[in-house]
């Protein structure tokens, strides 16, 4: 029985990285594209673009996707 256990387990933490990539998107959706905005990711209140706030939170490439 312990497979069942383990599946059971895998889908929860399956279903955690999905909810948790969906809510990275509708966070990364609200950042404007098209113009720069102001951060505190470590410049002390520069501007930044969409992408490089995205980079600055360590994400690899903005524009993959992330299932891809």
């Amino acid at each position: 029985m312990k497979r069942d256990g383990d599946r059971s387990d895998f889908r929860i933490l399956a279903g955690a990285l999905l909810d948790a990539e969906v809510r990275l998107g509708e966070l990364f959706t609200v950042i404007p594209k098209d113009e720069r905005v102001k951060t505190d990711l470590g410049r002390n209140g520069s501007t930044q673009t969409k992408y490089q706030v995205i980079a600055a939170l360590s994400f690899d490439d903005p524009k993959k996707p992330a299932m891809g």
